[in-house]
Order: structure tokens, then sequence, then C-alpha cells
């Protein structure tokens, strides 16, 4: 059997409650028809953020903080791979050809989570590692409207906090830009963990197949538009595996899957959805200075 993306769970549960309707789709090409010579968009964007890499840990209290910048360590973080496997499949299901794999890890690093395997067995938010670690807590969680940085330290092992719009999947496209020294670069990627509910024992953490690896080249650094990977968590779900029937239930419930499908299946599964909780981005850095987060409201017909 293939390797699944996450540590498998041990009992058979079937839930199928708690799992609200997924989001539509944005646009297939919300994006303004014109750029500006720096990749954004024409037009003012809503929410700057900053990420911000830095040689030694800060120690000030960042609690409720309304700067536009989060602090990251400069090099560290947690890295996230994929099997060469789950790689392969991944594309097959996509119909796409078969490329080498960007993400690629090594048997040992895949077992063990220090080492930034995909199977992490984590307990939840409370239980993870939280350095470089940005949680995105939705509006109708935090009480606050709009986009605004509630922690501002990820050098820390309370982790950064970001609230964001409920919607943001569905009405915002996001634009990233590495900045300062040339040679540093990151990588985003959107992980989330079980609920309650869709877990059978212990509380498992999904990373998307997908991530945003930004570089610092030389020259005029230029903006890409990474919405897709920083607001879809892109994951393979094995159907026929009993030991995650209550996550299975759930995203077919989203129909984000089709349970009467093939075993291995491809799921898009939006930001927020009711499938997960805890959503944070995964920040690996390895010396990028400043990372740019620029986020643009989304004309709604």
């Amino acid at each position: 059997m293939l390797k699944k993306a996450i540590a498998l769970t041990a009992t058979l549960t079937v839930v199928a409650t708690a799992c609200s309707e997924a989001p539509t789709a944005l646009p297939d090409d919300p994006t303004p028809a014109t750029t500006r010579g720096n990749g954004f968009p024409q037009g003012s964007h809503e929410y700057l953020l900053n990420i911000i890499g830095v040689p030694k840990d800060k120690t000030a209290a960042m609690d409720d903080n309304s700067g536009h910048r989060i602090f990251v360590r400069l090099n560290g973080g947690q890295p996230v791979c994929v099997s060469d496997e789950d790689w392969a499949a991944y594309l097959d299901l996509l119909g796409e050809p078969q490329t080498d794999n960007p993400y690629h890890c090594t048997e040992e690093e895949w077992a063990d989570a220090l080492q930034g395997g995909r199977g992490m067995s984590t307990g939840g938010w409370d239980a993870l590692d939280k350095h470089n670690k940005i949680l995105l807590t939705p509006n109708s969680v935090s009480g606050v409207d709009g986009f605004k940085v509630l922690d501002a330290n990820a050098t820390d092992n309370d982790g950064a906090e970001f609230t964001m719009p409920d919607n943001v999947g569905t009405s915002y496209r996001v634009y990233a830009r590495a900045l300062g020294t040339p040679g540093g670069s990151a990588a985003l990627t959107l992980c989330a963990n079980e609920t309650e509910d869709t877990t059978d024992e212990t509380t498992e953490t999904w990373c998307s197949i997908n991530q945003a690896v930004m570089t610092r080249t030389t020259g005029r650094p230029r903006a890409e538009d990474v919405t897709d990977i920083l607001f879809t968590l892109t994951i393979l779900v094995d159907v026929d595996d009993v030991k995650d029937v209550a996550l299975t239930a759930c995203l077919a419930e989203g129909s984000l899957i089709d349970i009467l499908d093939t075993e291995l299946q491809v799921a898009d599964v939006p930001i927020f959805h009711a499938c997960f909780e805890d959503y944070f981005w995964n920040y690996d850095n390895n010396g990028l200075k400043l990372l740019q987060l620029r986020f643009y409201e989304v004309p709604q017909e």
C-alpha cells in the first residue's frame, strides 16, 4: 500500500458530523489582467504582512500585536517532505507527466517527525513544536475583523498567530515576494490538525503536498501568486483505509472526495474547512531575511 501523507490512527469509527459544506472555489482566473513590473497586480492591496527572519530568538511579549510583521528564525523551522512514492501517485492522479519530486525525503525523514516527515502524530496544536509556525485563526474564532497579527513572535515555542476573514480562501488572493540579501530561501506549507470528530484515537497533523518555495535571487525581486498553495490543503486520501474512516466520511460529505471512487484520491481542502482545525503555515527558513505577503480582495460578481 502506498504510504499516506500522515501517520495512521488506530480505531475504526465512522463519524460524519460537524462537517460543514466546502466553500466554493475561487474563480478560474480572478487575477487582474495586468501586473506591475514587480509581479504584484494593479490596484491596491487589502493587507501587507512581512515575515522577518532574525538570527536570535525574540524575548519580548508580542501578543495582541497590531504590527504588520511576524518574526521567524533566520535559519530554522521544520522541513515538510513528500515521499517519492506519494509524489508519483499524486501526479498520476492528476494525469500529469512524472517529474522529479521537489520535496523529496528519505525513509528516515518520513518516519521521524522531528526531521520533517509528513507522518506526524501530534495531539493537536498544543503538542506541536511551534518554532517558525504561524497559527491561522478565522475571524469567527478570534473575534477580530479582517487581517491582523495577534502574536508576532514565531521564534518561541508558542508560535505566531495571524487572523484572517473566514472567507479568505474564496474572496482573496495572496502574492509572495522574497526580499533581503540574495541567497536565502524559505518554504511555506499549509498544515492542519484533525478535529475531535475526524480523528479515531490520536490527533494527526496533515500538511499539503504542495509548498510555496521562495528564493531571493539576484536582480529585482518579483512577486508570485501563491493563493492556491497557502489557502488549500492538498492531501492524498486512501479511501479504503479503515484507520481513517472518520476523516474520509467528513471529506466525502463536503464533496472533497468520492467515497465510491478509486482507493487513493487527491483532496483539495479549502482553508478553515471544518474537517480540520488549527490551520497553520509551516515556515522552513534557510536564510531568507524577509518574505512579503500581499492580500488582494477578489471582485465579487
